[in-house]
């Protein structure tokens, strides 16, 4: 049996981190949660990771240099940008820095169940 398709979610706002996880647990995936940039890169260099959902506004690092971290340790984790407060750039800035995909909060569930769907085909 293979292992579940897994997904590390940066996501410091209680709310918005147990819409992401009802949305998730229909898709049948495992979440692991982290509320801060740190404890995210520990879990990421922890566990096996399939798919990065990055808040971009944590309180403790700045997402862009999250996101260098993580392409750091292992580019080939697909990371996924969101946040609630986009500028006019935002979106383009994280697709050049690697994103595979931006979301606007609050999320289009249906549209994160199609960035898992597309990433897990190709893992699981």
């Amino acid at each position: 049996m293979s292992e579940k398709f897994t997904v590390l979610v940066l996501e410091d706002d209680e709310i918005a981190f147990k819409l992401i996880e009802t949305a998730l647990y229909f898709l049948n995936v495992k979440v692991i949660h982290a509320e801060t940039g740190k404890e995210g890169i520990e879990l990421f260099k922890e566990n096996n990771i399939n798919m990065i959902l990055l808040d971009l506004n944590l309180p403790d690092m700045d997402g862009f240099e999250l996101l260098k971290d993580f392409n750091n340790i292992n580019a080939n984790v697909p990371v996924v940008a969101q946040t609630a407060y986009a500028m006019n750039n935002e979106k383009q800035i994280c697709l050049e820095m690697g994103c595979v995909d931006f979301l606007l909060k609050p999320l289009n569930i249906n549209k994160l169940h199609k960035v898992i769907d597309r990433f897990r085909k190709n893992t699981v």
